[in-house]
């Protein structure tokens, strides 16, 4: 997770941004090692940015060896997400309930639902900082997300067109 400075002048911790079909794809290749790390991580990262929504990962992930409590951290993990969007002012948020049944119907869908609006929640605030500093709002952009290091909103390029490298 990077710290990320607002307009507002907080610092808010923003997680990393995964492609959901790489998460399927590492799952299946380590036999769903790669599932119990992420899904660690994905309740770890919403418990860092949002202290107020409560979140133990380590129980969440003890949850995925117990049947019934497995349920309940599935749909959980959701509701966490859905708080988290919804204390930041989003205006399309989870649902925890097709989520819920996304994973036991589809479980390609499960993770592509969960990361795909953590992504979301992310660059929004990625994208925020930008806005700010184009209307004079903020200083310099903090070094994590400098240019030089290659960072590269995803709304600074247009769709379909290749990202920029810098020397």
């Amino acid at each position: 997770m990077e710290p990320v400075q607002t307009p507002g002048g907080t610092t808010v911790l923003v997680g990393k941004n995964r492609n959901p079909l790489a998460v399927l794809f590492f799952s299946v290749i380590t036999f769903g090692i790669y599932w119990l790390y992420w899904y660690y991580t994905v309740n770890d990262e919403v418990r860092r940015h949002e202290p107020e929504v409560a979140c133990s990962p380590g129980v969440a992930l003890l949850a995925q060896f117990v049947p019934i409590a497995n349920f309940v951290s599935h749909y959980n993990t959701a509701t966490r997400i859905q708080r988290m969007e919804l204390a930041d002012g989003a205006s399309q948020t989870i649902s925890p309930l097709v989520t819920f049944l996304l994973l036991y119907f589809l479980i390609i869908g499960y993770v592509v639902q969960i990361q795909s609006h953590l992504n979301a929640h992310w660059d929004s605030h990625r994208l925020a900082i930008v806005r700010a500093e184009r209307q004079g709002l903020l200083g310099a952009r903090p070094a994590a997300l400098t240019r030089a290091q290659g960072a590269e909103m995803p709304s600074e390029r247009r769709l379909g067109e290749a990202p920029v490298q810098q020397p």
